[in-house]
Order: structure tokens, then sequence, then C-alpha cells
């Protein structure tokens, strides 16, 4: 694989679980009134959220033009993320970071019926407007500023992931 299209995933998948994190807070603060870190990792990343962007983006890429295959191949995508991400980390670290089991149509508590039509609409806005805004600001990065922000933020995530597995085994 060529070294700029891993560093623009990698750095993609940085940048959603970033977001992801950012918005699982948010969603959580709104909720319950006090903040509170979402996820395993120290750091400010989900990465279920990357994945499922990265996801996301790749299978919806042979439809960008159609929004209602956007929002079902995403949703699609999305739910089959959540539902490898939420059974991964029950089994690897036997912990649910989120549960739907009280949910209508839920499949073990990882994925249900509401937060899949959910998913369907964030791919939409994330093929639509998210992605392509993102896209446009990398674009006008230095190519060095580039490779070294890919790079340390890398670092720091895989730091931050070594810390979770030396806490958890």
């Amino acid at each position: 694989m060529n070294t700029q299209i891993l560093m623009k995933w990698t750095l993609l998948f940085i940048i959603y679980s970033f977001i992801g994190w950012v918005w699982e807070t948010c969603y959580v603060f709104v909720r319950t009134g006090h903040y509170e870190n979402r996820g395993l990792l120290w750091g400010p990343f989900l990465p279920v959220y990357g994945f499922g962007a990265l996801l996301i983006l790749i299978t919806t890429a042979p439809v960008q033009k159609n929004w209602l295959l956007i929002f079902i191949i995403g949703m699609l995508s999305a739910s089959i993320a959540e539902y490898i991400g939420g059974s991964f980390l029950e089994l690897v670290f036997h912990t649910r970071e989120w549960d739907y089991s009280g949910s209508f149509m839920n499949l073990h508590g990882h994925i249900c019926l509401l937060c899949s039509v959910v998913w369907g609409f964030f791919s939409v806005a994330l093929v639509k407007w998210l992605h392509p805004w993102i896209s446009s600001l990398l674009q006008e990065i230095p190519p060095t500023l580039y490779a070294w922000a890919t790079i340390l933020l890398a670092l720091f995530f895989v730091i931050d992931f070594s810390i979770l597995i030396q806490r958890s085994f």
C-alpha cells in the first residue's frame, strides 16, 4: 500500500475516533448533566467511530450520488461495526460500553433498530458534508506537517491503546 494512502486513512481513523469521542461525551453530558470520559482509552478516542466511519466511506463509495443507498449501506455498515466492536469489547475486555438490551429489535444488546436508523442519517451527513469538508481541510496542510501530525497522533493512539492492554491483562 502506498505510504500516502496509509497515512491518509490512519489520520482519518484518528480524526473520526476523536469526533466520535466528542459526540459521545456531549451526548452523555446532555443526558446526565456531568462529564464522563467515554470509552476505555485514556485519550479522546472512540475507535469504533473511526472504524465505522472508514467502513461507511469505503462501502458507500460506489453510490456517492444516491442518498437512499448511502443511508441503507451506511446504516448496515455502521451497525456491523457497532456489533463487532461491542462483541470485541465484551469478549476481550469483559466490558459493555453500550447496552441496547432494553431497546426494540436489539441484537445481543450491541445494536438496535433505532440506533441503526440514526447511523443511516449520520452516514449521509458523513458522506455528503463532514468527510468532504475534512478532506478539503486536510488538503490544505503542507505534506511535511501532515506526515508529522499523522505519525505523532498515531503514536499517541498506539501508546494509549498499549496502556489499555497493560491495564486489562
